[in-house]
């Protein structure tokens, strides 16, 4: 499977988005984000650090794409830090406001059809959290959900498992070594491999 992720063609017409967010840390709460669960504990779903994001039509190919760290309001938890390396102090500078951010991401997938993601309630609650935090709408509403873990499960032959590991098993392999600064848990090197998972299992 050959894709191209590296030039966007705006004049297709999206259909599917394919998102991963490196966090804060992991939910306390269950089921989709509400006003009243935050309203009960502000922190009971992470907090966006960085978001990535490819919009691709119904072929596969790409037609715009995002990324962006966020600042932050409060501290990053070390243990978070630890997975994804991703300090305070680098999400500060490196980052944009979370709205701004975020209006960016909604405004690319008005159209989309699909929300695919490689563990989709999770970046799906996360994002539709910081939404309700920023005083927007959540964004997904009408989308039908593409969990690229679940889907690979006839593949990689376990119903939990890494990104990176069910990349192996679904055989996908990059001509290109990867960059220095880029490592596993890092939300465009995430994206790029979930969407090449969507790709393989949507075409075969």
């Amino acid at each position: 499977m050959t894709v191209n992720f590296d030039t966007p063609d705006p004049s297709l017409y999206p259909y599917a988005v394919v998102v991963d967010v490196e966090t804060t840390g992991l939910p306390s709460a269950d089921g989709t984000p509400t006003k009243s669960k935050l309203n009960a504990d502000p922190e009971c779903y992470p907090r966006i650090v960085q978001i990535a994001w490819l919009v691709l039509a119904e072929n596969g190919k790409l037609v715009s794409k995002g990324a962006s760290y966020v600042k932050q309001e409060h501290a990053i938890p070390s243990s978070a830090t630890a997975i994804h390396g991703i300090s305070t102090e680098y999400a500060n500078a490196k980052g944009r406001d979370l709205k701004y951010v975020l209006g960016e991401f909604v405004k690319q997938i008005e159209y989309c059809d699909i929300l695919v993601a490689f563990n989709v309630e999770f970046d799906q609650y996360t994002i539709e959290a910081d939404c309700i935090r920023a005083g927007m709408p959540k964004p997904f509403k009408g989308m039908k959900k593409f969990c690229a873990m679940k889907k690979s499960e006839p593949v990689t032959g376990r119903r939990f498992i890494k990104l990176e590991k069910a990349v192996e098993k679904v055989g996908i392999r990059f001509k290109q070594p990867l960059p220095d600064h880029v490592k596993e848990h890092n939300a465009e090197l995430d994206c790029v491999h979930a969407a090449c998972i969507y790709l393989h299992l949507k075409n075969n």
